[in-house]
């Protein structure tokens, strides 16, 4: 401290000589300075905000693309059941036997149209119940309600054969009158 004493008491002179600052130009300098340093505050804090909800966008999309779920994989009959399986098998056959035993070339669909609406809209549910199978918690609900609609369509491919041919000795019976 001995420097600082030294120095002062070296300068005391030219120190009391200064002028002093009005006090109202300070204030002014001062309070100008204030004003303007919100303004700019507040675009770093709109630019850090801006900057915070894009990271809290991307972060929000990048969970979602990790939570969504993946897509079921197709369970086939025989995971859930090879005795089923074997059933299903043996049914398709009989269906396609059955399809076969109908000439549906030559088959008067306007005469047999419910019928023919009735068909296609098994097929229609038996597709949707293989599509589904995999995401029923009871699968094996799903395959047995799959082959009562087979059975089903064999039933009415068995009724549609004799309804033909009904319709076909009725029309040699007309023939020959």
């Amino acid at each position: 401290m001995d420097n600082l004493e030294k120095y002062l008491h070296e300068k005391r002179d030219e120190i009391d000589r200064t002028e002093a600052v009005p006090e109202e130009a300070m204030w002014e300098a001062i309070s100008s300075k204030i004003e303007t340093a919100p303004a700019v505050a507040k675009r770093v804090r709109l630019w850090q905000r801006l900057a915070i909800a894009a990271s809290v966008a991307a972060l929000a999309g990048w969970g979602i693309l990790l939570l969504k779920p993946e897509p079921a994989k197709p369970v086939s009959i025989a995971d859930i059941s090879p005795k089923m399986a074997e059933e299903e098998l043996q049914l398709q056959q009989l269906i396609s036997q059955k399809e076969k035993e109908i000439n549906w070339e030559e088959l008067d669909k306007s005469l047999f149209q419910d019928i023919v609406k009735d068909l296609q809209a098994i097929d229609e549910n038996s597709e949707q119940i293989k599509l589904d199978i995999s995401s029923f918690p009871d699968n094996g609900r799903a395959v047995e309600t799959l082959l009562r609609q087979y059975e089903l369509k064999i039933r009415i491919l068995e009724n549609l054969k004799r309804e033909i041919e009904k319709n076909k000795s009725y029309e040699e019976l007309e023939k020959s009158i």
